[in-house]
């Protein structure tokens, strides 16, 4: 379920602009470095690999 609510993430990101995901990395920045509190499915987004995927989108 997880996977799928970060995969939807994804998605509506895309639909509404490729500036969409700066906020999404902002927010998994934040989280992997504890400034912020994620509960779970979304604390997935402060994995590396959510966070390399954020950046291969945003650039």
């Amino acid at each position: 379920m997880a996977l799928a609510n970060v995969i939807g993430a994804f998605g509506l990101a895309g639909a509404a602009g490729l500036n969409a995901y700066i906020p999404l990395l902002i927010v998994a920045i934040l989280a992997r470095l504890d400034m912020l509190q994620l509960s779970p499915p979304f604390d997935a987004l402060a994995s590396w690999p959510a966070i390399v995927a954020l950046v291969v989108l945003g650039a």
